[in-house]
């Protein structure tokens, strides 16, 4: 069965997407932006079978793999990698992919490895996906009871060293947990700008175009959704500031910096400014706030951003946290550090980083999260506040990076995050640093510790 021109054209631009993210420096996002952004002949229909190829490879690559070499000779490692994400593609449509019809899987993925490898290679392809198309639903999964490591490694598609970590931190049937809230996919999160409209306007503007819309009871401003009949950049309100993408997690590390109208605030590592503009919001955009990146680019969209959003009071600055700072010692009220992390915590929104970090991209990140945090801590005024915030749950990036920090700034103590007690109070530990897990709180995992200057 020869799929149709566009289709086929999907499956294409999907290989091309996974090869590219074979190398481990690159970002899904941007790779995904900047293929899509070749190929302007795919339909809408056509940008959703990439996404879905792609994702649900890279969400189910562990299972894949294991069925792959169930049913061949050859090691994974022997097989041409453009090969071996086309032979992925092929189970994963065969076995996880519903709409698709089995012959189409198979014929498509052996006409593209026709293209990029000799004959016999095409053969072999064939070959492997017919027995997956037989006989694929009737293998025997590892035995969670005997084997809790490789059960959950193949059934949840983790790396062994990832999961072998978790399950030594949180147990088997946690780690379990946590690895099946990871393969979800994340509903649609958004943070009304109370600058713009209330959360009850912007809820009854999009309530007939989305599925599932849901209120949280905190963070106060949330809204989530899922199936939105347009893209979100097109749904009512948007064009107009009314509120940007955000996840609850990430919303609460705004909230924990708690600014106030009229202090002079520094956002030391912005990025496109989702937390800039909140803390804008909170500060009823009123007072200072300097936007500060390395990127320059970054700070180009984030300046869009707050003109979008109708906030005034942001300034941006392209700085390097690890070099001596330009800045003023001690000029401002509140410091946020949402540093560079390995995003371990919201592998639900970005199934790539599975594959793409190691154990020495946590201690390298941690390294890297340490310089900065003690820069940005130069420009908090005596009696002023930083605030420490990562994507990930990992110890060396979150206790060990405060940990070091406060052994060699004592003049800094950490202070317990004013959650209100209508909040959920399972985000704080006992020390009032803010953790959240996507098997626990149902949002991507974060964590934040806040520490005040000696006055």
């Amino acid at each position: 069965m020869k799929p149709p021109a566009g289709k086929d054209k999907s499956r294409i631009t999907a290989a091309r997407i996974l090869d590219r993210l074979e190398s481990g420096d690159q970002v899904l996002d941007v790779v995904l932006d900047r293929a899509l952004d070749k190929e302007p002949g795919l339909t809408r229909k056509d940008r959703a079978l990439v996404m879905a190829l792609v994702y649900g490879v890279l969400r189910n690559r562990g299972r894949i793999d294991w069925i792959i070499s169930s049913f061949s000779k050859t090691k994974l490692k022997k097989i041409q990698p453009e090969i071996l994400n086309i032979l992925r593609m092929g189970v994963f449509q065969l076995l996880f992919l519903d709409r698709v019809p089995p012959a189409l899987a198979v014929d498509s993925s052996v006409e593209m490895a026709k293209k990029a490898a000799p004959v016999f290679v095409s053969k072999f392809v064939n070959g492997l996906l017919r027995n997956v198309e037989r006989k694929g639903r009737g293998l025997q999964l590892p035995d969670f009871a005997k084997d809790p490591l490789k059960a959950i490694c193949v059934a949840e598609s983790y790396p062994e060293w990832m999961v072998k970590r978790w399950i030594k931190r949180f147990g088997a049937e946690e780690t379990l947990e946590l690895c099946k809230a990871g393969n979800r996919i994340a509903p649609i999160t958004i943070r009304v700008n109370s600058l713009a409209a209330t959360r009850d306007e912007a809820a009854d503007e999009i309530r007939d175009q989305v599925k599932n819309l849901e209120l949280h009871d905190w963070p106060p401003m949330a809204l989530s959704f899922s199936a939105p009949l347009v893209p979100v950049f097109e749904l009512p309100g948007f064009s107009e500031g009314k509120f940007s993408v955000q996840d609850a997690a990430s919303q609460m590390t705004a909230l924990c910096l708690d600014p106030r109208p009229g202090e002079k605030v520094l956002d030391a590592c912005a990025g496109l400014g989702s937390k800039t503009s909140h803390i804008a919001q909170l500060m009823e955009n009123t007072g200072e706030i300097l936007a500060a990146d390395l990127e320059p680019g970054k700070l180009k969209k984030l300046e869009e951003e707050m003109a979008r959003l109708k906030v005034s009071i942001v300034k941006t600055h392209a700085l390097d946290f690890t070099r001596e700072l330009s800045l003023e010692p001690q000029g401002f009220d509140k410091v946020l550090v949402d540093a560079p992390c390995t995003g371990l915590g919201v592998i639900r929104r970005n199934p790539d980083s599975k594959w793409s970090k190691t154990l020495n991209s946590i201690h390298k990140h941690a390294k890297l999260q340490g310089m900065i945090l003690s820069r940005a801590a130069e420009l908090v005024r005596p009696g002023g506040l930083i605030l420490y915030s990562v994507c990930s749950m990992e110890p060396e990036e979150t206790d060990g990076v405060i940990k070091a920090f406060l052994r060699n700034n004592e003049d800094f103590t950490l202070e317990p995050s004013p959650l209100p007690k209508d909040g959920d109070q399972t985000m704080l530990d006992e020390q009032g640093c803010m953790r959240t897990f996507p098997h626990r709180q149902g949002m991507d995992g974060f964590f934040a510790a806040r520490m005040r200057r000696r006055a």
